[in-house]
Parts: structure tokens; sequence; C-alpha cells
């Protein structure tokens, strides 16, 4: 049970993480230039 918990923390850090990053990149306007070195 506490390893469902768990994980369920660390996903949802993931999803926060990766939002706040996807705004901050659309904030800056430099998706172009960055995008390829994630993907």
């Amino acid at each position: 049970m506490k390893s469902i918990v768990i994980g369920n923390v660390i996903f949802t850090g993931f999803v926060a993480l990766f939002i706040s990053w996807f705004f901050a990149e659309g904030a800056l306007g430099e998706s172009d230039t960055l995008t390829p070195e994630f993907f």
C-alpha cells in the first residue's frame, strides 16, 4: 500500500514539473530552439 502512495506522489510531482516547464517554455517563446534537446 505504501508503494502505491509513493508512486502516486512521484507521478504527481513529475506532472507538476512538466506543466510548470511547459508554461515557462511558452512564456519564454523559445520552444523551437529548446524542444529538440528534450525530445
